[in-house]
């Protein structure tokens, strides 16, 4: 039976994937990267990634039900399709693993400096083995009611940033002279919006409908506005200046929040914490799921929950060998033109070949 999701849930998927770990680093990254008009970085970067979202939406629809691995077979053949399927298994399993790590070193340094990192480790992969052993239609339906929760409490505390920041360390909004840059700042805001390959793995049925093709593209720009969002607020509590320093500037942001109205709850970082929790859960059970189900439909005789307990492991295994950030940053550098590739050089293969014999079908 296929495992449905409405686009609704379609959409949140896309957008904690997106954000789920992004939001922590990004601040610092536009900082010294582009400075004041990084929302105007962001906000096109997010039309490109946009745009590109098409081609897998596109594919989606035309092959209604299938997964890339299940159209691409029918595209280009078993064999093709199965060497295409191990790239997009060894790089989701790649950014599980990154991922993983970064959040749990963020755990460490910020919550839980005294416990044992391994253990940290631990704790964020079993439960996500938990939740992609329930299947992609439960797992949607945590993720679409942690989306809300998740969305609720950014808009909220950012919006406390705006009342409490400074506007003038955003300022000048806006520099025509800094176009160049603005452009140039593109390549540091790709790794933010690599996510949208969980498209992949997620079947389109026909209840999503056509529509679900432009639904996925706005997600993608409000993306970008969300991030823009983000980054400005931080610039206005810490100045740009001060954001460079720090590679978790948003929780820094966020503890320097003081409301008189919220005396009674003076540790808003908490909060932040608590939906932060469940962002990044969402993107690890729903990569959790996306490596499972390339290895079994590539290893069809292997049984899903012996599959998965053999995925957390590694991933466990994969944590351990990754020393620190400066590292993982590094190793995320070189995912990026991995994810260019698996976004949009095999999508986009794919497309041609459709269209090649949707011609030939047309003049035969």
């Amino acid at each position: 039976m296929m495992s449905a999701v409405s686009n609704r849930q379609l959409v949140t998927i896309l957008f904690l994937t997106l954000t789920g770990y992004s939001v922590i680093e990004l601040p610092k990254i536009m900082a010294e990267s582009v400075g004041n008009g990084a929302w105007f970085t962001l906000m096109i970067t997010s039309v490109i990634f946009a745009f590109t979202s098409l081609i897998l939406t596109y594919l989606g629809t035309v092959f209604e039900e299938k997964t890339l691995f299940e159209y691409s077979t029918i595209l280009v053949g078993k064999s093709l399709a199965k060497i295409i399927s191990v790239i997009y298994l060894f790089y989701f399993f790649g950014v599980l693993i990154l991922i993983t790590k970064s959040v749990a070193l963020v755990i460490n340094h910020d919550y839980l400096e005294k416990t044992p990192m391994n253990l940290i480790v631990f704790m964020c992969i079993v439960p996500s083995i938990y939740a992609a052993s329930k299947g992609l239609t439960n797992i949607a339906r945590i993720i679409e009611l942690y989306g809300v929760i998740i969305l609720l409490t950014a808009f909220f505390l950012h919006s406390l940033m705006i009342y409490k920041g400074d506007v003038l360390n955003i300022r000048p909004f806006f520099n025509p002279d800094e176009v160049v840059t603005y452009l140039k700042g593109i390549s540091s805001a790709i790794i933010p919006f690599l996510g949208i390959e969980v498209i992949t793995f997620i079947p389109i049925s026909k209840n999503n409908g056509k529509k679900i093709i432009m639904i996925c593209f706005f997600t993608i720009v409000f993306v970008g506005f969300f991030y823009s969002f983000i980054v400005e607020t931080v610039f206005m509590m810490l100045s740009i200046e001060d954001t460079i320093h720090y590679n978790d500037a948003l929780i820094i942001a966020i503890r320097q929040l003081e409301i008189p109205l919220f005396q009674f709850f003076t540790r808003l970082d908490s909060v932040f914490y608590i939906v932060w929790i469940m962002a990044v859960f969402s993107t690890i059970s729903i990569l959790l799921y996306g490596v499972n189900d390339y290895a079994t439909k590539l290893l069809p005789k292997i049984n899903m929950k012996v599959s998965l307990m053999g995925i957390g492991l590694l991933n466990f295994i994969g944590c351990i060998l990754i020393n620190g950030p400066d590292e993982i940053t590094s190793i995320f550098k070189y995912f990026s033109y991995i994810g260019l590739f698996v976004l949009i050089g095999i999508p986009l293969f794919l497309l041609l070949v459709y269209k090649g014999r949707k011609n030939v079908e047309k003049s035969s």
